[in-house]
Order: C-alpha cells, then sequence, then structure tokens
C-alpha cells in the first residue's frame, strides 16, 4: 500500500512539473495580470489534489485491530443478523373477555363487585352487573297434571303438557268433580227450625220440594190417633242440615224434562221453566225463571249444590 502511495506522488508531481514549465513557456501569460490569476489557481488546484490523495491513503489504511478479526467473529456477526424474511417478535394481543368468561366465575372480571341474582328454575346464580353465573339452575318442581290442571311448576307456575280429563263413575271422577247433568241437585232454604229442601234428579227426570222441621217443632198431622205420650217419630223421613236433624212434614213432586246445553241446563215442569248455569265443580245458579210455582221456592240467583 505504501509503494502505491508513492507512486502517485511521483506521478502527480511529475504532472505538476510539467504544468509549470507550460505555464514558464508562455511570455504573453507572464506579462499579462490574468495569466498569473490563473498560475495562482492552478497551484491552488495541485495542492488541493495531493491533499485528496494522502486522504485516500489514510482512509485506505487498515483500523487498529480489524486485520486481526477472525473467522469465527465473522460468522458470529453473520448469524447475529436477522435473516431477510423474518419477522421481528411481536407482543401478542391481550386476550379480549369473550362471551363464555362473562358466564365463568373463573374467567370473569376481578374487579366486578358482583350483584347476584338468586338462580330461578331456568337459570342459574347470576351476576346482572357482568352476567357472570355461578353452580346450576334450580330446575323446575313439577305437580303432576291433574283433571284441573296441566302438570305445573309449584315455583315459578311454568306448564307441561295438557291437564287430565274427567274420568266419571256414576257422576263422580276421582278428583272429586261432579258430572254435570248427573245425579241429583239440592237447593235448602233455611227458614227458623224449618227448612225447604227442593231437589232436582236429572237421573229419575223428577223434580221434589219438601218442608222439614227441626224435631222439637216437628207436630204430626190432625189425622194421626196415636197419643202425644206414644209418639214415635223414628219412622219419620229426615234431612240433616247443617249438623241438625230435621223431620220430613209435607212434600210434592212433579216429573220433569230438561236440555243439557254446554254450561247450562233448562229445566221445564208444570208448564213453567227455570235456567241453571254452572259455577264450579258442584253448583249451579239459577239465572232464570218462567212460570214456576212457588211453592217449590224457586228464584233467580237460588244455587243448587251436587250431593245434598
Amino acid at each position: 500500500m505504501k509503494t502505491v502511495s508513492a507512486l502517485k506522488r511521483a506521478i502527480l508531481l511529475t504532472l505538476c512539473v510539467c504544468m509549470l514549465l507550460c505555464v514558464a513557456s508562455c511570455k504573453k501569460a507572464e506579462e499579462s495580470f490574468d495569466f498569473l490569476a490563473e498560475k495562482n489557481d492552478v497551484s491552488v488546484r495541485a495542492d488541493d489534489l495531493l491533499a485528496d490523495i494522502e486522504k485516500d491513503d489514510i482512509s485506505d489504511a487498515p483500523q487498529k485491530g480489524e486485520d486481526e478479526k477472525t473467522p469465527s467473529q465473522d460468522q458470529s456477526d453473520d448469524n447475529e443478523k436477522p435473516a431477510a424474511d423474518s419477522k421481528p417478535d411481536t407482543k401478542p394481543d391481550e386476550e379480549k373477555p369473550s362471551e363464555d368468561s362473562k358466564k365463568d366465575p373463573a374467567k370473569e372480571p376481578a374487579s366486578c363487585n358482583h350483584k347476584w341474582k338468586n338462580a330461578t328454575c331456568d337459570a342459574p346464580k347470576t351476576c346482572s352487573k357482568c352476567g357472570a353465573t355461578e353452580g346450576k339452575a334450580a330446575g323446575h318442581k313439577w305437580k303432576e297434571a291433574n283433571c284441573e290442571a296441566p302438570k305445573t311448576c309449584t315455583v315459578c307456575g311454568a306448564t307441561d303438557g295438557d291437564q287430565l280429563v274427567h274420568n266419571y263413575k256414576k257422576g263422580l271422577c276421582s278428583c272429586g268433580a261432579r258430572e254435570w247433568g248427573y245425579g241429583a241437585w239440592t237447593h235448602v232454604k233455611d227458614e227458623d227450625k224449618t227448612i225447604y229442601v227442593s231437589t232436582l234428579n236429572f237421573d229419575n227426570g223428577e223434580f221434589s220440594s219438601f218442608e222439614y222441621h227441626s224435631e222439637d217443632t216437628f207436630e204430626y198431622d190432625d189425622n194421626n190417633d196415636e197419643e202425644d205420650d206414644n209418639e214415635d217419630t223414628s219412622t219419620v223421613k229426615s234431612y240433616i242440615y247443617k249438623g241438625v236433624k230435621y223431620l220430613q212434614y209435607e212434600g210434592e213432586s212433579s216429573s220433569v224434562t230438561y236440555t243439557i246445553n254446554g254450561e247450562t241446563i233448562t229445566v221445564r215442569l208444570l208448564g213453567g221453566s227455570f235456567t241453571m248455569s254452572k259455577s264450579g265443580k258442584t253448583k249451579a245458579t239459577v239465572t232464570e225463571i218462567n212460570g214456576v210455582d212457588p211453592s217449590f221456592y224457586i228464584d233467580v240467583g237460588v244455587t243448587f249444590e251436587y250431593g245434598n
């Protein structure tokens, strides 16, 4: 490298000498002010060129410790350089809470001050703020279906399926319901120690009305020849009403015809008629009356009950 630098200097000096000789040979240029200025300029340029050459020599010289670099270090440097197609490591995005984490207490936000709603038949214990859940739904508590209602949850009132159909035997279902239009329906009018009982028997097609007296007020008919001391009421028909025994005093009956239309029934007797509408399992109320003998104690609004 030193030989090359010396050679460059020799060539440069030679060129400079040649240029100076050329300048000196020009007599007109020596007498001219312009030529002198040009001469000075060439000299300056020559000095600059020498300075550039020396600068290149210094830059070409090896730095201290550069030549002593071992191959293993070069390989190490190469290994440290990232591959062209490699991508810098990036931080994964923070996981956002999913819908499941809202319900899973293990994943729920730790900062939530839960406000719990008790578990219901269909849903577990639930936080009304963040939606987190705990445990399981309580589940329905079913009451089996019967003739009055379908299978029903006793907690929330939910139903499942249909109610059962009444299974009547001689006008009575196992649930206690009475069959409409079957058996005897009775109305009782209570007056001071005397009751008037009107009975409509659908099976026999008969309507009867009887007067009953309590035992302490009962009297025999005038046609009864027995002495008062020998009165015997054991053979007299009786009727128990509100725990009191009443003895039959007199009465009458009449045949009837009737028609049932849905929840209503029309009864015809003695040239008159009355209509009853069902209310509940065992009761029916008279809603209309036309020409019925008042001795039967039937008025609009009276209620007949089944099974009295």
